[in-house]
This record gives structure tokens, sequence and C-alpha cells, in this order.
């Protein structure tokens, strides 16, 4: 049996809006987690400069596992993560 790392958000990284996580060369949505984000807080092009990692992750914890697992791995940013 092999054991998969849990990547999760921080506080730290909760509180990173949209805008900057593109910024820093963060990644976008994938293709499901992006529809089930865009069910709740509606499409991208209309978010406002205000709406967090955090938002997207109670949106749909699936996509905030995503964006944390690209912050360890590809941008090397462990302040924004928590590893369960």
């Amino acid at each position: 049996m092999s054991v998969f790392p849990i990547y999760r958000l921080s506080d730290e990284g909760r509180k990173v809006t949209w805008r900057q996580w593109l910024t820093i060369g963060g990644c976008g949505l994938s293709h499901t987690s992006e529809w089930s984000v865009c069910r709740v807080l509606g499409p991208t092009a209309h978010w406002s400069e205000d709406i967090t990692l955090g938002d997207i992750e109670d949106a749909w914890p699936a996509a905030g596992r995503e964006i944390a697992r690209f912050a360890a791995t590809r941008l090397r940013k462990p302040e924004l993560v928590v590893l369960l």
C-alpha cells in the first residue's frame, strides 16, 4: 500500500487573492474544478479583485487541494501549504 500526500492551503495560503496567485506563477484550475467553482463563484472573468484561494477552496475543496499541491511541488512555496 502506498501513501500519497494530501495538500491543503494554509491560513496564509487561503488569504492569497486569485490575481496574486496568477502573478506569482500559480496554475489555473482543472476543467472539473473550474466548472465546480464557477457554479458557486460565477465565471472567472467576472471575479472581483478580492476572490481568495480560500474562497475557491470553500467552493470546491478539490480545487484547493490542486492549488496547494501546485504551490508545494512546482512553486516551492511551503508557507502556502499544510501537508496532511
